[in-house]
């Protein structure tokens, strides 16, 4: 069965899509078929690489210092988190 799909694409990609669908005188739809059906199932869509694309556009407006150490910041948050949960665990509700 097909059935439609709606993707939000660059335009820039859509239309190299469009070139290279009429150089080798086959759909876009198909292409995109044929590369699904050619990822082997291991194979998955790496999520961080989605953001880096997405975010690849706005890098140049954002200042992001260079010394910031990320996994730093996720651990000493993860920690505030299991500090936070931690004393609401020992917390002793009065009757």
């Amino acid at each position: 069965m097909t059935t439609k799909l709606t993707l939000s694409i660059d335009e820039k990609i859509i239309n190299k899509a469009k070139r290279l669908s009429a150089q080798k005188g086959v759909s876009i739809s198909k292409m995109v078929e044929t590369y699904f059906t050619g990822m082997n199932e291991k194979e998955e869509i790496n999520p961080l690489e989605i953001i880096r694309q997405e975010m690849k556009p706005h890098l140049k407006k954002i200042k992001i210092p260079e010394n910031v150490n990320y996994k730093d910041i996720i651990r000493q948050g993860r920690y505030n988190d299991y500090l936070k949960k931690s004393a609401s665990r020992t917390h002793i509700k009065k009757a």
